[in-house]
C-alpha cells in the first residue's frame, strides 16, 4: 500500500499505517509454541465448516439455524445460535452490538494510542471489552477464549490463517469482492446479520444508515457539484486515500464527487503516497480533509508546500489526527452502521465551516 518512510513515525501513526501496509500482504500470525497450537498447524487440512465459494448459495432469508454464509474463503455453516462471538475484525463489534450481541473480545491494535470503545458504541458494550490483536493473531489466546463464532469481516487474514482459526470455531471472513479493511457498512452488516440469523434486523440498520446519508444529500444538493479527498501528512511525506477507504466513502455518501486524476493515481489501493510536486491536484479540490499525527496539525499547516495550496489558502480544509479523541476521524474511519450517524453529526458542521473558508480543526485536537 504505502511506501516505507525514511523518518521515524510516531507510535500511533505507525500502528495505523502498519495495518494499511499489511492489507496488501495479509496479516501476520503469531503462534505461541504449545501443544494446542501444534494441533492447529495443519492449515491445509480440510475444514468441516467450509466449502469452496460459489458451490451452494445460502438462503439469505433463513432465520433458523443452521445458517450458512458465503464469504471470500468459501461458505461457513453455523449450526446453532452463537453464544460466544469473537469480533476479530477491527470494526465487527459495531454491527454485532447493533444486533444485540456483545462480543467476548474485540480485535484491536492493543496499544495505548488506540481505543475500540467510542461514543457510538460505548453504552452497548456495558463495560470495557477484552482486546485481542488482529495484526498478530495469537491462536492460543483465541483458543483459550472458547468462541463459538469468529468474525473477521472488516479485517484481513490469509487463507492459511482462516483455516487455522476454523479449527477453533466457525469463521466468517470478508465478503466476496471487497478489499481488506474497506468493506462498506452495507455488506459488512448484512454478512454479520446472516451469520446471526438476523438478516431482517441487519437490513433495517443498513436502511437507516442509508436514509441518514440521503438526508444530508437532500439538505446539501450543492455538494454534488464539488470534489473532495482525504490527504495525510507525516514528517513531510504525503498520502491520499483511495475511493474504497471508509473515510472516502463517507465523503461520497454525503454527496461529494472524487477527482478522477487522483482516483487514477491510487487505483484500487487503499492508500497511495503522493509526491509534493503533485499536491496541487489535492489543493485544486473544493474540500480537503487532512489527517496527521496527534499534535502535528500546526506543522502540516506550516509546511511550505501545503501552505501554498489553493484549498489551504482558501480555508477549505478540515484538520484531523489519529489521536483517539478525534471522534470525527474515527467515526469516518470505522464506517459502520453505528458510527455513521456520529460521523454525520460531527462532520456536517465541519464541512459547512470548511466550505465557508474557516479551516476548522476537528474536536479532540486542542
Amino acid at each position: 500500500m504505502t511506501t516505507s518512510r525514511t523518518s521515524a513515525p510516531t507510535p500511533g501513526a505507525l500502528g495505523r499505517r502498519g495495518l494499511l501496509t499489511a492489507i496488501g500482504a495479509g496479516l501476520t500470525a503469531t503462534v505461541v509454541a504449545a501443544c494446542t497450537n501444534s494441533e492447529l498447524d495443519d492449515a491445509e487440512a480440510s475444514d468441516p465448516t467450509t466449502t469452496p465459494a460459489g458451490s451452494a448459495t445460502a438462503d439469505s432469508t433463513a432465520a433458523a439455524y443452521p445458517v450458512t454464509v458465503t464469504h471470500r474463503f468459501g461458505e461457513t455453516t453455523i449450526s446453532a445460535e452463537p453464544q460466544r462471538v469473537l469480533a476479530l475484525g477491527q470494526t465487527d463489534c459495531d454491527p454485532l452490538l447493533a444486533l444485540g450481541v456483545v462480543p467476548i473480545a474485540v480485535g484491536s491494535f492493543v496499544d495505548d494510542w488506540y481505543e475500540p470503545v467510542h461514543p457510538w458504541n460505548e453504552s452497548l458494550f456495558g463495560g470495557e471489552p477484552k482486546e485481542v490483536s488482529f495484526t498478530e493473531v495469537d491462536f492460543e489466546e483465541i483458543l483459550a477464549l472458547a468462541p463459538d463464532l469468529i468474525t473477521m469481516v472488516s479485517g484481513g487474514i490469509t487463507q492459511a490463517q482462516y483455516r487455522k482459526l476454523s479449527k477453533i470455531a466457525p469463521v466468517v471472513g470478508p465478503p466476496v469482492g471487497y478489499q481488506d479493511s474497506a468493506v462498506p457498512y452495507g455488506p459488512h452488516t448484512l454478512l454479520i446479520g446472516q451469520a446471526l440469523g438476523k438478516e431482517p434486523e441487519a437490513q433495517q440498520l443498513v436502511d437507516d444508515a442509508d436514509a441518514a446519508f440521503a438526508a444530508v444529500r437532500e439538505a446539501h444538493p450543492e455538494w454534488a457539484s464539488l470534489t473532495a479527498t482525504h490527504a495525510e501528512c507525516y514528517s513531510g511525506a504525503f498520502d491520499i486515500l483511495g475511493a474504497n477507504a471508509p473515510r472516502t466513502t463517507f465523503l461520497v455518501n454525503v454527496g461529494f464527487g472524487l477527482s478522477e486524476e487522483l482516483t487514477d493515481i491510487v487505483g484500487d489501493d487503499y492508500i497511495m503516497d503522493l509526491s509534493a510536486e503533485k499536491l496541487d491536484l489535492v489543493g485544486a479540490l473544493d474540500l480537503v480533509v487532512w489527517c496527521t499525527d496527534e499534535g502535528a496539525i500546526p506543522d502540516v499547516q506550516d509546511n511550505a508546500v501545503v501552505a501554498e495550496l489553493a484549498a489551504v489558502k482558501a480555508g477549505h480544509c478540515i484538520w484531523t489526527t489519529y489521536g483517539k479523541d478525534d471522534q470525527f476521524m474515527w467515526a469516518m474511519d470505522w464506517g459502520t452502521v453505528l458510527s455513521a450517524q456520529h460521523a454525520i453529526d460531527l462532520g456536517v458542521p465541519l464541512i459547512e465551516s470548511a466550505l465557508a473558508g474557516e479551516s476548522p480543526i476537528s474536536d479532540g485536537n486542542a
